[in-house]
């Protein structure tokens, strides 16, 4: 199913949930929920993977296979597009990727207790999926990163920004960072972020 991964635009998805709230025609209604599920394709291979190596350390009787935890993603995927709230700036790809871990951590949870040899199961989640340490929270900033493509140094310098350290004292702190590295990382994220405002808008037109 996700040997095609499509690019996420949050205007465009916005549109097209509502197609499927309210569009007539079971077909293209079938097509355009087929079409939102595959732009989801990432996170939902990222989490089917945490979940099934946690599974894999802990004394659960069976561990799904691939397909039987995409279809577990799909229901969730259902629900979430009765759920969600649609407003300005409203990302779905945020929301789903919530539910998606929460969801996994509820399955998890039961068989918690590993194999011998192995951890204790909650340094096992913090391992192989830090955002399940606490049910219901996971960590936006991280999966904005990896939205918009930021680089190791890029997430750096907007964690430092964020921290309210001036630039001088980032460069102070981390002697492997030029000045001009500094400034093409501040201009390419400013690009990043100008293109996604496009997207935006862009799929709010489509």
């Amino acid at each position: 199913m996700f040997r095609q991964l499509f690019k996420y635009r949050i205007g465009l998805v916005n549109k097209y949930i509502l197609i499927i709230r309210h569009c007539d025609d079971p077909r293209r209604v079938a097509a355009y929920r087929n079409l939102v599920f595959r732009r989801m394709g990432h996170i939902v291979l990222k989490n089917i993977t945490n979940y099934i190596n946690l599974l894999n350390g802990s004394n659960a009787p069976e561990i799904p296979s691939r397909d039987e935890a995409i279809a577990d993603c799909y229901a969730m995927f259902d629900k979430c597009l009765e759920k969600f709230t649609i407003l300005p700036g409203a990302n779905f790809y945020f929301y789903f990727n919530k539910s998606i871990a929460r969801n996994f951590y509820t399955l998890y949870k039961p068989h918690g207790t590993l194999k011998r040899g192995h951890a204790n199961s909650s340094k096992a989640v913090e391992s192989s999926h830090p955002d399940m340490r606490t049910p219901g929270h996971v960590n936006d900033m991280e999966i904005a990163f990896d939205t918009f493509g930021f680089t190791a140094l890029e997430r750096r310098i907007v964690m430092s920004r964020l921290a309210g350290q001036r630039k001088s004292e980032f460069l102070a702190d981390n002697p492997d960072v030029t000045e001009n590295l500094y400034s093409r990382a501040l201009v390419r994220m400013k690009k990043l972020l100008e293109n996604v405002k496009k997207e935006y808008h862009n799929g709010k037109k489509d």
